[in-house]
């Protein structure tokens, strides 16, 4: 669901789509109860075709490059290097 959205809202959302109770992807409908537009209908029921960039995904997949470049003796500056090597600046 969105970033922001509390319970209200996100059973507003769910309700206005019958969805309730939710037991798939989140659907996109036409229209939307004001306020409640979903900011990317690529993660949507039938609309998922790729993993969308998440930046808990991102220091996941951080941290395990960094464990199997170093292994367990890492050190910051290897977190460091790692992050300037692969984190592109505008995401960070």
């Amino acid at each position: 669901m969105e970033k922001g959205w509390n319970k209200s809202q996100i059973d507003s959302y769910l309700q206005f789509a019958k969805a309730l109770p939710l037991n798939d992807y989140i659907p996109l409908v036409d229209g939307h109860p004001e306020g409640l537009k979903l900011r990317d209908p690529d993660c949507t029921r039938g609309r998922i075709h790729y993993a969308a960039r998440d930046d808990d995904l991102d220091f996941t997949i951080l941290g395990l490059l960094i464990f199997e470049d170093y292994g367990l003796d890492f050190t910051s500056h290897d977190v460091a290097e790692t992050w300037l090597s692969r984190v592109p600046y505008h995401t960070v």
